[in-house]
């Protein structure tokens, strides 16, 4: 670290356990009578989390609106859709309740309610928000973190652009960890949310951010998903697995919102919004790659994660994504290698491409998208 000043935030009050959802209300009515709940299209029936959620509330005598929308990555017009029955029920809180894209949506319509202007002119002028109100995270998988980030990660598919809007408008006032909630996830969506949580701790433990505050966090998270993501996937009822997972995404989320990433992340945005592909899928087929640019100058700290890993990293990484069928996922999309110029012009000015330990240029990142697709046709997915 040397002279260099280190800085380290989270939200501010944090529940982990089987049934912590029946505390919304506690944290809910703080803030007042209305409110409203994001959540996916999907997740919220299936994780039973909305039922939960609605009862608790209702008991103690609140009322919400119910935005359950969200399918895939959430986009400008999702978010300005969530902002206008915020506005219309005069809410006094959102709850976003569900995986990554529901948490970053329900966080940016709070973050942007006092606002006037569309999503999209936040989006792209990166401009900061004030006047948010008050946002609870009730995540149902294990991946995103987005529970613990000062930033939501929206998508115009007009401008065909997917990047992050930060600001402290964005952090959650109190996130709720129920591993209960997470039991419901299909196979395909534990092993892609899983992926992008181990990744996520991978990136923020060699991030040129990096303090041995984040690395304490970064490496533990590290471990409780690589000794249990497989077993998550494969036995899904199995809650002890469900619990390491949920603890290691939360701590993953809290590494990289102070350690920031790296360039697989700096990669997955653009590569993600032209393949139209899981964020956590691509964050896993990327990753052995990146591993392999940087081990030069990250060495010493990629070989404290094989020592948890038992494997060296870059084939260990492989072998895992063999396990949870991540190649044979993959194998559907097809790498558009007409943009990988535009690609890596994009993924430059990422933050978390700044804060890979091994300095990326244009032509580094069209490296490591040649070698992706020269491999997808022998990675075994058959």
């Amino acid at each position: 670290m040397g002279g260099r000043v280190a800085y380290f935030s989270t939200v501010p009050e944090i529940v982990f356990g089987c049934g912590c959802t029946d505390e919304i209300a506690r944290f809910a009515s703080l803030y007042g009578r209305r409110g409203v709940v994001v959540t996916g299209r999907v997740s919220g029936k299936a994780s039973g989390v909305l039922e939960k959620i609605a009862f608790s509330l209702e008991r103690q005598g609140l009322s919400v609106e119910v935005c359950d929308f969200i399918s895939g990555e959430p986009t400008c017009a999702d978010v300005d859709r969530i902002r206008e029955v915020v506005r219309k029920s005069a809410a006094y809180f959102v709850v976003g309740a569900g995986g990554g894209s529901a948490m970053d949506a329900a966080k940016a319509a709070a973050g942007l309610a006092a606002q006037s202007d569309r999503t999209a002119v936040f989006l792209h002028e990166e401009r900061a928000s004030t006047g948010a109100l008050p946002f609870l995270a009730v995540p149902t998988t294990s991946g995103s973190g987005a529970e613990v980030t000062a930033n939501a990660v929206i998508t115009d598919p007009d401008a065909r652009v997917k990047k992050s809007i930060r600001g402290e408008a964005f952090l959650a006032a109190a996130v709720l960890v129920d591993p209960e909630l997470t039991a419901s996830c299909p196979p395909h969506t534990t092993a892609h949310s899983g992926c992008d949580a181990l990744v996520q701790a991978v990136e923020a433990f060699v991030s040129r951010n990096a303090t041995p505050l984040t690395d304490a966090l970064a490496s533990e998270a590290f471990r409780l998903l690589w000794c249990n993501l497989h077993r998550a996937y494969s036995h899904g009822s199995d809650i002890k697995a469900r619990s390491a997972c949920a603890w290691g995404s939360l701590l993953a989320g809290i590494a990289l919102a102070n350690a920031r990433l790296g360039a697989v992340h700096g990669m997955a945005h653009s590569l993600g919004v032209r393949l139209g592909a899981p964020h956590g899928l691509i964050c896993a087929v990327l990753m052995s790659e990146v591993v392999r640019k940087n081990m030069a100058v990250a060495s010493r700290k990629y070989t404290r994660l094989e020592a948890i890993a038992g494997a060296s990293l870059p084939e260990g990484l492989e072998a895992l994504n063999r396990k949870l069928d991540i190649y044979r996922d993959f194998a559907q999309y097809t790498l558009p290698r007409h943009d990988f110029a535009a690609i890596a012009e994009e993924s430059l000015s990422s933050s978390s491409l700044k804060a890979n330990p091994e300095k990326f240029e244009k032509e580094d990142v069209i490296a490591v998208l040649d070698r992706l697709a020269d491999r997808s046709e022998s990675l075994e997915h058959h």
